[in-house]
């Protein structure tokens, strides 16, 4: 067998060179068998006495790859070798697979596509197919030649499914639903999907890693796509985004928030421009938004995007909630329009002194906000926010908009996306302010020494008894940053931190105005408390650790004397994995949870499965974030507070039948674990709103 070094020495002399002589060769230490055996390997070739060279590259290939290895590292050597290669072979499919790769690093799209071209021409079916999924990706982010764009227009779903005898997949039927969600625009799905298939793999082969940087670029390149479309929306720029959009739908299709968009806008349109009231399908009523705006039922399906907000929605949806606000006030002033021809001109004005218009969402106040703060012009923009919140009885929001803001400009976020949005929520009564993740923002911003970003979130934190119904203890926080930003050399006045106790607004309350015909009642509707009158839940203490074992769960119990308190105790430390914490709380009860516990078992990364419930936590996913944090929960000898809030706050999120019980049990377990940490975070008084809506105290027990 001929030494590899050997070997590598002569591939390294045809990075340079398309012939060696024999005498080169026998000067690099082979003798005449070596080459003899080399011809025989087809490793090189005798093109003419004494001079030899290579018809094929795999060698050199890969010796290409050795000069990636970590004792080599001499990348300028390994791209001059893959030039070479593709010398040798243009159309080898191992060769372009890394080059494509390489590429995609690189960002250098030339290359992306000129591999691309071979790579979905191949001899293998399934490579084939590989190479179709990537081109499909590919579309999202570069512009292709209009050959490839044809092929893209004309992909389907089995154009991209693995074939049945391809082995290199050994879980095809997860493969095959990572694709279809890709094919479906669904790219968050799909990367959610793929690293729970593929992240235990040791060692990604390339085909996998191809499709991993696909799916991390695509998903960048939709937000940022999804962000344009928003920020031109805004502007008013309707007819790019339908242009936009349109040659998308042509390409590789749409989501459906982008097909809404789209309609809307061919809608939008022939009101303004033609005059002309879309035609509503009268069929029955649906409570799906998708079909209301195919229906063309505009005013039903903003009904429905009001009452049913999608919590961190994307950019397509924010824009769906925009549009839904101006085709309903443009026909409506259509309406008005058209009455006018035939209504007396006095008639008309007194009715219009009867009912009085606001700013609202639909209206420009969002658009001539982003258009102020663009051009520097803060004193106006501040004093449109101020006027807009007072006409909807929210003035007591404008530091927390104010704050938001900031965080915009400090991303670069020059359409205001995230403060625009809040802003839209407020106007819907449904803010989403989430003091959990805003600590967790600050410490990690306070790490990173980015003290600026960090007294924003501080200032954030300091409203939320206010604006969230949780007070949290900022002392320690502040004292925190402070004692940083001195280390720092920054100055105190330059964080523009907000006093904590200059925090003290009074809501205002609006009058609810009922408009009866031309006249006006002046009636202020007070909102009906109701509380639920279910029976308490009656458990032995023996169901109640039942109920723990069986649902891996947490259950809080009702507050009892000491005596009961030490019996319970006593049985649950004899039962395993039901761990028995007391806590006390405020007035002095005091009272036993029980909670599932678990040291051995499945291996779980915990903090690799945190920040992927953190991650669907902040997208709206309460289930599956329930889920992730409830698989840590078990392998934590003292969990913290926040892990129990998250889960508290997302159950109160995914209830809908006034069974507040689990999120009472997890938020006031986070009150008591917060007391052992330095920020204190007391969720009482959302406890005790949670409580008002239902007779829960905790699982009583009985004796029997």
């Amino acid at each position: 067998m001929i030494n590899f070094k050997l070997e590598k020495s002569m591939y390294d002399k045809f990075i340079d060179k398309n012939e060696l002589t024999t005498k080169e060769l026998l000067e690099l230490g082979f003798n005449s068998h070596d080459l003899t055996k080399l011809v025989e390997d087809g490793k090189i070739r005798r093109v003419r006495r004494g001079v030899y060279d290579l018809d094929k590259c795999d060698g050199l290939f890969t010796y290409a790859l050795v000069l990636t290895g970590k004792k080599t590292k001499d990348f300028d050597r390994y791209k001059q070798a893959i030039r070479r290669c593709l010398k040798i072979e243009p159309n080898n499919g191992r060769v372009h697979t890394k080059v494509f790769l390489d590429a995609l690093y690189n960002k250098d799209f030339n290359q992306a596509i000129e591999s691309i071209r071979v790579l979905s021409n191949g001899e293998k079916e399934a490579y084939n197919r590989d190479a179709n999924l990537w081109l499909y990706m590919l579309s999202f982010m570069t512009e292709l030649p209009e050959d490839l764009r044809d092929k893209v227009s004309k992909l389907k779903l089995e154009d991209v499914l693995t074939v049945e005898d391809d082995l290199r997949y050994e879980d095809r039927l997860s493969q095959n639903k990572i694709r279809n969600y890709i094919m479906s625009y669904k790219f968050s799905q799909a990367d959610d999907l793929f690293k729970e298939v593929n992240g235990t793999l040791k060692k990604k082969p390339i085909y996998i890693s191809i499709t991993e940087k696909l799916l991390d670029m695509v998903k960048y390149y939709d937000i940022k796509n999804q962000t344009s479309i928003y920020d031109l929306i805004l502007q008013g720029k309707y007819e790019e985004v339908r242009d936009k959009l349109t040659s998308n739908l042509e390409l590789h299709g749409l989501s459906n928030s982008d097909k809404e968009i789209l309609m809307i806008l061919e809608d939008l349109f022939g009101v303004v421009n033609e005059k002309k009231i879309p035609e509503i399908d009268n069929s029955p009523d649906s409570n799906y938004l998708f079909v209301e705006i195919q229906k063309h039922n505009y005013e039903r399906a903003l009904k429905l995007f009001r009452e049913h907000p999608v919590k961190k929605p994307s950019r397509s949806v924010k824009s769906v909630g925009v549009l839904l606000e101006v085709i309903n006030e443009e026909i409506n002033k259509l309406k008005r329009s058209k009455v006018e021809e035939v209504v007396a001109e006095e008639t008309v004005s007194k009715e219009v002194e009867v009912i009085p218009r606001t700013l609202s969402v639909g209206s420009n106040v969002f658009a001539e906000i982003t258009n102020s703060l663009q051009v520097g012009d803060v004193d106006k923009a501040f004093s449109l926010l101020e006027q807009y919140l007072e006409s909807i009885g929210k003035k007591h929001y404008k530091n927390y908009i104010a704050n938001l803001i900031k965080l915009d400009v400090m991303n670069g976020d020059k359409a205001f996306v995230e403060s625009m949005h809040e802003l839209s929520c407020i106007s819907r009564e449904r803010p989403v302010f989430d003091v959990a993740v805003y600590i967790q923002d600050f410490y990690f911003n306070l790490v990173n020494k980015d003290y600026k970003r960090a007294a924003v979130y501080l200032n954030l934190i300091s409203m939320s008894k206010v604006l969230g119904g949780v007070e949290v203890d900022v002392s320690q926080m502040r004292r925190t940053l402070i004692d940083e930003v001195f280390k720092g050399k920054i100055k105190e006045s330059d964080l523009g931190l907000i006093n904590p106790e200059d925090i003290n607004y009074e809501v205002e309350e609006v009058p609810t105005l009922d408009v009866v015909s031309t006249e006006v009642v002046d009636k202020v509707v007070e909102p009906v408390k109701t509380v639920q009158e279910d029976l308490p839940v009656v458990y032995t203490l023996a169901d109640a650790i039942e109920d723990v074992l069986e649902n891996d769960n947490l259950l809080m119990l009702e507050p009892m004397s000491d005596e009961e308190i030490a019996l319970v105790v006593n049985i649950t430390q004899q039962t395993g994995n039901v761990q028995s914490v007391v806590i006390e709380e405020e007035n002095g009860d005091k009272r036993v949870v029980l909670r599932y516990v678990e040291k051995g078992g499945i291996y779980i990364d915990i903090s690799g499965t945190l920040r992927r419930a953190n991650f669907k936590y902040r997208n709206g996913e309460y289930l599956e974030a329930i889920d992730l944090y409830q698989s840590v929960l078990p392998k934590l000898d003292k969990p913290k507070s926040f892990i129990y809030a998250k889960l508290g706050m997302a159950y109160r999120n995914t209830t809908y039948d006034g069974d507040y019980s689990k999120a009472i049990d997890y938020l006031t377990m986070a009150t008591a674990a917060s007391a052992e940490e330095e920020e204190v975070r007391d969720y009482t008084d959302l406890i005790n709103k949670l409580k008002f809506k239902t007779n829960y105290n905790g699982v009583v027990l009985t004796k029997k």
